[in-house]
């Protein structure tokens, strides 16, 4: 996972600092699970969905993603992936009146982008349900 770093006024951003934000690489989990909630140690991971029934990944408030920090989603399995937001988050943009989302097949994946607080945007192949 790629830290966090919050510099104060007159830190000093060293090579250390440089070659650990440059040398990290996205880490990945592997679920059989059907049903999800995204945490926010999941930020900036890949989760692959491998179940051959239907999925529920949710996002809620505990999730707590910081602008900009992301999860990557994919269906690896059979399974239908859908992503809810729980109560109290929103997925913003057209098409969503249940604030759900589809993948829409096998192999397909999702982005689900920090907005704002308890806000996200989902990009992909993806249905609004």
């Amino acid at each position: 996972k790629m830290p966090r770093k919050t510099f104060t006024a007159g830190e000093v951003l060293t090579a250390a600092n440089v070659n650990t934000y440059l040398s990290n690489e996205q880490d990945s989990t592997v679920s059989t699970a059907t049903a999800y909630t995204v945490a926010t140690d999941d930020r900036y991971q890949v989760l692959f969905f491998t179940a051959a029934s239907a999925v529920t990944v949710t996002l809620g408030t505990a999730t707590a993603f910081q602008v900009g920090e992301r999860v990557d989603i994919i269906q690896d399995g059979a399974g239908t992936v859908s992503i809810v937001a729980d109560s109290g988050v929103t997925f913003g943009g057209a098409g969503t009146t249940a604030g759900t989302y589809t993948i829409d097949g096998q192999y397909d994946a999702a982005t689900v982008i920090c907005k704002a607080s308890n806000e996200y945007r989902v990009i992909g192949a993806i249905t609004a349900v």
